[in-house]
């Protein structure tokens, strides 16, 4: 049996599985992690995916996919799913700022590109909860933010957390600092908006 996490672009799948799997932390630009396994099943096609999913059955590390679990929950190979949510909106301005912005502000001409991943890419299947025995929910903000969130996390599936791996990745990706402006600027376009 397989077990996957499953998170959309840019959705700490990278850093989750390097610490699931206990794997070297290597960045393959300036904060976005190089992991094989969290590579291993990003393939879109699910006839590939699912003839993949087969072939890494049987042994117990995570890999990380692009697709939602709603594409192969009933999948008989597949033991565990983590599913990186972003139901809260604390989840939806952090990935919009790491697509936005690195931890030094905005990238050039930017803050457009920020309102637009918040509203229009951030609006997405990812934003549902899903209720399933296979599945492991991790709220993307929760486990940015809180230490006990992922002490949590790890104590439930018996894996050994390794708290200075992610003070490295979340050095690269702090953008708590904007975070109080990006909260401000969501609620003021949603309550326009309703």
């Amino acid at each position: 049996m397989t077990n996957i996490v499953s998170f959309s672009d840019n959705g700490c799948g990278g850093i989750l599985c390097t610490l699931l799997n206990n794997e070297p932390l290597n960045f393959y630009n300036t904060n976005a992690v190089d992991s094989p396994t969290h590579k291993e099943l990003k393939i879109k096609n699910i006839e590939e995916f699912n003839r993949k999913v087969e072939q890494l059955s049987n042994n117990n590390l995570w890999y990380g996919t692009h697709n939602h679990p709603s594409i192969f929950l009933t999948d008989d190979n597949i033991y565990k799913i983590i599913y990186i949510s972003q139901i809260k909106p604390e989840s939806k301005v952090w990935l919009s700022l790491r697509l936005s912005c690195n931890k030094d502000g905005f990238y050039e001409n930017s803050f457009i590109d920020f309102l637009i991943n918040l509203f229009l890419k951030n609006n997405n299947i990812w934003t549902t909860a899903i209720n399933d025995d296979k599945i492991i929910s991790c709220e993307l903000y929760d486990f940015i933010n809180d230490i006990n969130y992922r002490l949590n996390l790890f104590n439930e599936l018996g894996i050994l957390y390794d708290e200075n791996k992610f003070q490295e990745w979340i050095s690269r990706n702090n953008f708590m600092p904007y975070m109080e402006n990006g909260m401000k600027i969501y609620y003021t376009l949603t309550k326009n908006n309703s």
